[in-house]
């Protein structure tokens, strides 16, 4: 596996780029923001720049999901049943 882990859209392939989920050019102060990047494979990044907001919205909600993992795997977060 590479130093980016799987393609965080399709989880299939290696991901190859870290894509801005808001876009430089209208969140310019996102640039270096973690929770604004997400790692992708060639595919997934190519469907991404051409996806507009939806694919936007569709990301957003894949870092969440990861984020909440990565916490949950950390110990910070609980699920109660």
């Amino acid at each position: 596996m590479n130093e980016l882990g799987p393609c965080r859209n399709c989880m299939l392939r290696p991901a190859v780029a870290l894509h801005h989920i808001e876009p430089r050019s209208l969140a310019p102060a996102l640039v270096d923001e973690p929770s604004n990047l997400i790692s992708l494979c060639a595919e997934c990044h190519e469907w991404a720049d051409s996806a507009g907001e939806a694919g936007r919205i569709i990301l957003r909600e894949k870092k969440r999901q990861q984020l909440y993992k990565d916490l949950s795997n950390a110990g910070f977060v609980s699920f109660n049943s």
